[in-house]
């Protein structure tokens, strides 16, 4: 028997950090391997939101052998500890988490908050 890695995506509301970034959305990795899905979340942002301006976490990841160029200019080194073990995507000013992949019912609606609150 064949075991799938599950797709399951949390939504935290009322995330803050302390210094958040200044990019009206984020993506994050911890780990080289969240990437893939990472991916998932870039993906969707360019194809639903062409003007955004959003950027990727890096949590002491080296991208630079993972990620296009065009990716790697929007990384931004992050110091300090999240406590996020998977990849997620955040709407900052709204607080939204999305910890995991982008499912489609985690997609729309984070497109939903986006469109209301970082759009």
């Amino acid at each position: 028997m064949l075991w799938r890695k599950g797709y399951s995506t949390k939504r935290v509301d009322g995330f803050v950090v302390l210094a958040p970034p200044t990019a009206p959305v984020v993506v994050g990795f911890s780990d080289v391997s969240q990437v893939t899905d990472g991916e998932l979340w870039m993906k969707l942002l360019d194809k639903d939101f062409p003007e955004l301006e959003w950027r990727i976490l890096s949590f002491g990841v080296d991208l630079a052998d993972v990620l296009p160029g065009s990716r790697l200019r929007r990384v931004i080194e992050v110091a300090e500890d999240w406590g996020i073990e998977r990849e997620f995507c955040l709407c900052v000013d709204a607080g939204v988490l999305m910890v995991g992949p982008p499912t489609e019912d985690a997609w729309e609606e984070f497109v939903e908050v986006v469109r209301g609150k970082c759009g």
